[in-house]
């Protein structure tokens, strides 16, 4: 339940200033309809996941980050045409985020392993 916690915290930490950049540009009345939206999220995947499995509440957490988290994103490219990372920055986080989410439904050690030494391989290219 932790890792996928973690998960949704890492997408936060990448995507996070984009907040700030919102607020600064007088759009306000988005982050608040964005935490109305991330409310939305949570009751929908607590109804969804919540009662029914006990990883159901980390799943809600991670979810609602990611989701809301993409929508700013999206925002900060609709109304100042800004994309936070370059396509190689991209590319190195889409690598890490693989063998971060990987990490979460592996737990064979063998397998990690191998898994990170392909991304590796792949990142060096």
């Amino acid at each position: 339940m932790l890792k996928l916690i973690l998960c949704g915290a890492f997408v936060n930490s990448i995507t996070g200033p984009n907040c700030t950049v919102l607020l600064m540009g007088n759009k306000s009345h988005f982050e608040l309809i964005n935490g109305f939206f991330k409310f939305l999220v949570v009751i929908g995947f607590v109804y969804l996941f919540g009662e029914k499995h006990f990883w159901g509440v980390a799943l809600v957490i991670s979810m609602s980050d990611i989701i809301v988290n993409l929508m700013k994103t999206y925002e900060l490219y609709y109304f100042y045409s800004i994309v936070p990372f370059n396509f190689k920055e991209s590319l190195h986080i889409i690598f890490i985020s693989l063998v971060y989410f990987t990490s979460v439904f592996f737990e064979n050690v063998i397998i990690l392993i191998l898994l990170n030494g392909v991304f590796v391989v792949l990142l060096w290219f």
